[in-house]
């Protein structure tokens, strides 16, 4: 007979499996080594994730240029009743219009930037000095997801789909690029946390992730997405008020702009609304039957000529003049 076995405490008390729920869905998930450092690079790390994800395609690039110079297009010459589709602009036209203007909107995306920077870094140095138990430590996370909040609130109030009808239509790109940006952040500020208190009480190995490796993939795809949507709304918004501004400008000053003369063999049919002075040429030993004058150029695309009275206003109801270019039946000469 063989000795009986009687079982040790250690095997009436198996050894408990620690879980945590603040600071991940099971301690026992496998963690790439190194993640959760305390240092700001894993930060920046997912910032530069992100940005990358996407401006680092070119397509992303041009197509966002060619969405700015369309937006400003369409608003320069429909402040003027015209359709960008009658300029006939190319792909390339708008895409170099647009990289003439796009600094501004880029200077101050470079401004965002550096100021989240000097943020995180100033947090960072303030929960260094404190421990892991303290206020600022356990709130950190919590108020920046707040602030994403509010942010992801602002950005919705100017879309109307909630009744906040005080928030500028240039605020809400912003609003929401921060949202997503400050969203990540808190998670990072979470996982952070739990790695200081991993570290205090002196336990081993990086601590598990706030969420499934699947989960994480999902969340940083649609924050990824959402900054995507936030830099074109927040182009197209710079790139309508650009061009409503320019074409206000044009409007304000038409009489300054260069004059054009006008050689016809047929007669025009000018409204009296254009006030174009109509000069009948008859007499003369000329191939032109009509000369007009009193118009100003507002652009020439495709052999068209496109004009304004020098009486145009907005609110007068006169169209543009459009004029097809034929050596044989009409002629524009310029005057500066």
């Amino acid at each position: 007979m063989g000795a009986r076995h009687h079982p040790t405490r250690a095997d009436r008390h198996p050894p408990r499996r620690h879980s945590s729920h603040l600071c991940g869905y099971s301690s026992m998930t496998p963690t790439a080594p190194g993640s959760g450092g305390d240092s700001g690079g894993a930060w920046l790390t997912r910032i530069g994730e992100l940005f990358g994800i996407v401006l680092a395609p070119v397509t992303v690039l041009t197509a966002l240029l060619y969405d700015f110079g369309f937006v400003r297009a369409q608003a320069l010459f429909g402040y003027f009743g015209l359709e960008v589709s009658q300029l006939d602009f190319s792909f390339q036209d708008l895409v170099l219009r647009s990289a003439q203007v796009v600094f501004r909107p880029l200077i101050f995306l470079a401004f965002l930037v550096l100021l989240t920077l000097a943020g995180h870094a100033l947090l960072t140095r303030q929960l260094r000095r404190r421990p892991p138990t303290s206020r600022v430590a356990r709130g950190a996370s919590p108020a920046t997801g707040l602030v994403a909040m509010l942010l992801f609130l602002t950005a919705a109030g100017s879309l109307d789909l909630i009744n906040l009808k005080l928030i500028p239509v240039r605020v809400a790109p912003v609003a929401l690029g921060m949202a997503a940006v400050l969203t990540e952040y808190a998670v990072h500020l979470a996982e952070q946390q739990c790695h200081r208190r991993r570290r205090r009480r002196a336990r081993r190995g990086p601590p598990p992730p706030l969420m499934s490796a699947p989960l994480t993939r999902l969340r940083r795809a649609t924050l990824a997405a959402t900054l995507l949507i936030a830099l074109f709304w927040g182009f197209s918004v710079e790139a309508d008020r650009q061009g409503n501004q320019l074409a206000r400008g044009i409007a304000a000053t038409v009489g300054q702009r260069s004059a054009a003369i006008v050689y016809s063999t047929d007669r025009l049919p000018l409204s009296p609304d254009y006030q174009v002075d109509e000069v009948d040429l008859t007499p003369a030993k000329t191939i032109w039957r009509w000369r007009y004058t009193g118009l100003h150029v507002l652009a020439y695309r495709a052999n068209r000529w496109f004009l304004l009275p020098t009486s145009w206003t907005k609110d007068n109801g006169a169209p543009v003049v459009i004029l097809t270019e034929d050596p044989t039946r009409l002629r524009v000469d310029i005057v500066p």
